[in-house]
């Protein structure tokens, strides 16, 4: 069983395309919708709430944890693997891939502002600039555009259409996704700015690790195992979770159970 949490729906997009390649294995979904969005909280409230949710995982039994979350990952993955005995694989912004084909590039890297602030991605940036013009921009809107389901709103239609005009003058040709909730706005720039922009998201990279670091540390026998069913919670509002799994992963009908590890007051 593999257990995968987000601060919210983004990271259905990396279970999706995970479960895709790992059909036969169970999975647990967790989006903690209550403290949504991680990137306005800080370190110490990151690490708290991946730290229970990760222990519920532990308890239910599962032998690895995605942690579909960008801000989760630079602020908490190294200290998860400190407490936890089974592996976790993490999500980082896509600089690597984004500065891999050639240089003298401009790459804009759209993060939250705590993945912004993180150290992690500070080193990140330097270590794979190579060369390249790589600018950081904080978006701490788009998550919550992504999460309401507002795509469709004229206001959103307007900031989206604002921002990447301005990317396009200023002469990116680049675009990193950096947080797992910015991944559905790949059909927005596909739709409005085909041959504009490349566009960069860590989906497949994602994906292929996590299916090599499981199958290492699987005993199970994969010959003639069918697909089976997968579990989904949320910390508040299971509608949201139920909406996008019927409408974007096309699961009908989703039983989304609510946990919280709040303690009642």
């Amino acid at each position: 069983m593999i257990g995968i949490f987000d601060s919210g729906v983004g990271g259905l997009i990396i279970y999706q395309r995970i479960k895709k390649s790992l059909p036969w294995i169970s999975f647990q979904y967790y989006s903690d919708h209550l403290h949504f969005p991680y990137g306005e909280k800080t370190d110490e409230q990151v690490l708290a709430y991946s730290t229970k949710i990760s222990s519920f995982f532990v308890q239910q039994g599962c032998k690895m944890i995605v942690v579909a979350c960008n801000t989760a990952t630079v602020t908490a993955i190294g200290r998860l693997r400190q407490m936890f005995p089974i592996p976790f694989v993490g999500i980082v912004p896509a600089v690597k891939p984004a500065s891999a084909n050639g240089k003298n590039r401009k790459i804009a890297v759209l993060v939250t502002p705590l993945s912004a602030k993180s150290k992690q991605y500070g080193l990140l940036l330097e270590a794979w600039r190579h060369g390249n013009t790589m600018d950081t921009f904080e978006m701490p809107d788009l998550a919550s555009i992504v999460e309401y389901n507002r795509f469709h709103e004229d206001s959103t239609q307007q900031y989206l259409k604002t921002f990447f005009q301005k990317l396009q003058k200023n002469g990116y040709s680049v675009v990193v996704l950096g947080c797992t909730h910015f991944l559905y706005v790949k059909h927005y720039l596909d739709t409005h700015f085909p041959d504009v922009f490349e566009v960069i998201d860590p989906i497949e990279g994602v994906a292929k690790q996590a299916k090599k670091v499981f199958l290492a540390i699987s005993s199970q026998d994969t010959a003639n195992l069918k697909p089976v069913n997968d579990d989904y919670y949320t910390s508040a509002e299971p509608s949201i979770l139920e909406h996008y799994l019927d409408y974007y992963l096309h699961i009908s009908k989703p039983i989304v159970k609510v946990i919280s590890f709040e303690k009642p007051t």
